[in-house]
């Protein structure tokens, strides 16, 4: 009962992590007095970068996926833009010069950039950038994060053709693009009833559009107020997509 209640007034500390942290961890992590735990960063961080240095084999991207994770899972709040940041863009920037050919399909290689884009206060260059060069275009996770950011911008018909893309470049999984195309056509119905109603009742055209605010994180799951995330919530749509494993 120790460990918990260390971990319950310490884990409001730690910086949400898409498909959660490791308790484990972030409890023997939080215990640990702030000298110690940060020689321990410093070590583990040099470490990883040694790992890259004298790396000689033939999947760089999978020492990167890791250290990217480490950083994930060990930093405090603001570590996301101090530490997880610079990583992901000097792992798509060296993997681009080095071995752009190897990992240009690679669903790995494509969640690195997605996760950069949703750090970036300007993703949708990434977005172009990304399909410009070919890019992980066979990959759902393209086309639903992209089209997650240009419903929250409320470019509703840009969304719409971003998955009809994905339906003509037969992106894969192919299950699950027909699933967030479904849920994006839902919620654009329930828009329209909404101005419907709206009009009905001489109330102003507010249709409740999705505030970036509130629902910045493209890569994230997140419940939508008073709605369900996967009907209402563009950003909730297509959370939790960025954290899982390659698929």
């Amino acid at each position: 009962m120790a460990d918990d209640a260390a971990w319950d007034t310490s884990k409001e500390n730690f910086q949400p992590l898409r498909k959660g942290r490791d308790a484990k961890i972030l409890t023997e992590v939080s215990a640990m007095p702030q000298g110690e735990r940060a020689t321990k960063i410093k070590e583990e961080r040099s470490a990883f970068w040694e790992a890259l240095a004298t790396y000689a084999g033939d999947d760089p991207l999978e020492v990167w996926v890791r250290f990217i994770k480490w950083a994930e899972q060990t930093f405090t709040s603001g570590g996301r833009e101090t530490e997880v940041l610079p990583l992901l863009e000097r792992c798509t920037r060296e993997l681009r010069e080095t071995r752009f050919e190897q990992y240009r399909d690679d669903a790995r290689y494509l969640r690195v950039w997605v996760k950069y884009a949703d750090l970036c206060k300007e993703p949708h260059d990434i977005f172009k950038f990304l399909q410009a060069n070919d890019i992980g275009q066979r990959h759902t996770l393209f086309y639903e994060a992209y089209a997650a950011f240009l419903e929250i911008k409320g470019a509703y018909a840009n969304a719409a053709e971003t998955y009809d893309r994905g339906v003509v470049m037969r992106a894969q999984p192919r299950d699950r693009l027909k699933d967030k195309l479904a849920q994006f056509q839902h919620r654009m119905m329930r828009r329209e009833q909404r101005k419907a109603e709206n009009r009905a009742n001489g109330v102003e055209d507010d249709t409740g559009e999705i505030a970036e605010t509130a629902a910045r994180r493209f890569g994230d799951r997140r419940a939508g107020a008073g709605r369900s995330a996967e009907a209402e919530n563009p950003g909730g749509a297509a959370r939790g997509v960025v954290g899982g494993g390659a698929r």
